[in-house]
């Protein structure tokens, strides 16, 4: 496997380029361990995930397998000024019975604390 095969699938799974299901099994050949950061997860990242749930075209286990398949990735690093937001909302989404059940109220509050004004 090369380097540029794990950075496909990293972006694959942050931008939704696949079914979130199918870029997890992709991404799940390549190690949670890495020497470097390979990717940045950006608000926007996070908000095309939360829209993709408030339009009906993703599942509330959609939203938590894949803050589950980012959350402590050492590939992938946050956006600077964004890392405890970013931090924070993948745990959140990652573990909904321990944390708010996912649900259009927790989505639309959080897409609206991490939209950046354009």
């Amino acid at each position: 496997m090369k380097p540029e095969d794990r950075m496909t699938a990293l972006q694959e799974l942050l931008e939704l380029h696949r079914p979130v299901a199918e870029a997890i099994r992709e991404l799940s050949r390549f190690r949670f361990d890495s020497d470097e950061e390979i990717v940045t997860l950006a608000p926007a990242h996070v908000v095309g995930l939360l829209e993709g749930y408030l339009a009906g075209g993703l599942m509330e286990e959609d939203v938590e397998v894949w803050a589950e398949a980012l959350a402590g990735r050492d590939d992938v690093g946050f956006l600077e000024g964004f890392e405890d937001q970013l931090k924070q909302v993948l745990f959140e989404l990652s573990t909904p019975e321990i944390n708010e059940p996912i649900g259009p109220e927790m989505a639309r509050r959080w897409t609206a604390r991490l939209r950046i004004p354009s």
